[in-house]
């Protein structure tokens, strides 16, 4: 007999439940008080814009710094990555530079010694020219006079004013300072021969001068390459993108990953939004940037300011997931409510919340008892 007691009570609770939920949703108005016209209520989930905090670069997961639920600010360092072949490639990027570099060094002071051996061999071959050309001067002149003296001394001969010795000695002077005079001829030509090839010479400066900056240019391409292989291994130390919450970490110490591989994911709390889902006859009635008031069932004392940010363009049938205060076959509008003051870091995405939208600007917010 007791046994049939509860068993009646058993069904009677269950048929007062699901009375009790049928009212729910056929009569929402029925649990809580019915908003004047001008605002709509709707419940959903705080969630917020994610980033996938990513690698550049193919390696091994040596250190995760970060745990799931973890606030980070920008620029922290979340993860660091292994790479043997970026190492290697740049001590070979290094070891090219020191070799050009080096190169450079060898080219450079070969160029100055070649410049001061050649200028010097041009110095000389110009002082060489010049001493020749103040020598033929000299001996030009001296042949010169040995030519007016033998001229002379032939007309005195022929009138038996001076000996035939004499003569002689004058004839001999004058064909010995004709031969100086030519060979200081002779010596000048060869000087200017010789400047002319000392200064032919300076082309090979020109051509020391293009070794030191082609390795110049070597340099600058090594250096180029030294670069690029740091800034790869700059990222091989993963920083967060943005200042938010951890919310998943998708890989673990010790594991290989490859670029673009998701290492963890993050929500910015300066970013959250409530997805709210509402009935297509209200739908005509909001507005982008219509205000909204959410309240969280985590601080249901008190109130959070956002507005509509998002209206979908086509309606859908509810989300299982998803509890309204209409018959789930009935088609809704997916709206966002975003910009939410959360200026103090209290709203976390998951959250579930009320939100009330008001779309009559002419109703104050009391109204509704918000």
């Amino acid at each position: 007999m007791k046994k049939r007691w509860i068993v009646r009570v058993i069904i009677v609770v269950f048929v007062l439940a699901a009375a009790a939920e049928a009212v729910w949703f056929l009569a929402p108005d029925l649990f809580q008080a019915r908003l004047p016209e001008g605002f709509i209520r709707a419940s959903g989930r705080i969630e917020g814009r994610t980033v996938e905090v990513s690698s550049r670069i193919p390696g091994r997961v040596v250190e995760l710094l970060a745990d799931e639920g973890q606030e980070l600010a920008a620029g922290d360092v979340v993860a660091r990555i292994s790479s043997d072949e970026l190492t290697a490639h740049r001590r070979g990027a290094e070891a090219n530079l020191a070799l050009w570099s080096n190169r450079r060094r060898q080219a450079e002071l070969d160029l100055n010694l070649t410049r001061r051996r050649i200028e010097s061999s041009v110095s000389q071959a110009e002082a060489v020219l010049a001493a020749a050309e103040a020598n033929l001067g000299w001996a030009a002149a001296a042949a010169e006079q040995a030519e007016l003296d033998y001229a002379r001394y032939r007309g005195l001969a022929a009138d038996g004013v001076v000996p035939q010795v004499q003569l002689e000695r004058a004839e001999l002077l004058h064909v010995s300072a004709r031969n100086e005079a030519e060979a200081a001829r002779q010596a000048v030509r060869q000087a200017q021969l010789n400047l002319v090839l000392a200064e032919e010479l300076r082309l090979t400066i020109d051509l020391k001068r293009e070794a030191v900056a082609e390795a110049e240019r070597m340099i600058e391409a090594a250096q180029a390459e030294l670069e690029a292989v740091e800034a790869r291994l700059a990222d091989t130390v993963i920083t967060a993108p943005i200042s938010g919450v951890v919310l998943e970490r998708v890989v673990e110490p010790q594991e290989v990953v490859s670029p673009g591989t998701p290492i963890l994911t993050m929500v910015s709390p300066d970013d959250l939004y409530l997805k709210i889902y509402v009935p297509n006859v209200e739908m005509g009635r909001l507005r982008i940037g219509n205000p909204a008031r959410i309240t969280p069932d985590a601080f249901p004392d008190e109130r959070f300011e956002a507005q509509v940010t998002r209206i979908s363009e086509r309606s859908e049938f509810t989300p299982k997931n998803v509890e309204t205060r209409e018959q789930r076959i009935n088609l809704v509008f997916e709206v966002k409510l975003g910009r939410i003051d959360n200026a103090e870091r209290r709203l976390r995405p998951g959250m579930t919340a009320e939100a009330v939208v008001k779309y009559d600007d002419s109703i104050a917010w009391h109204s509704a008892g918000s």
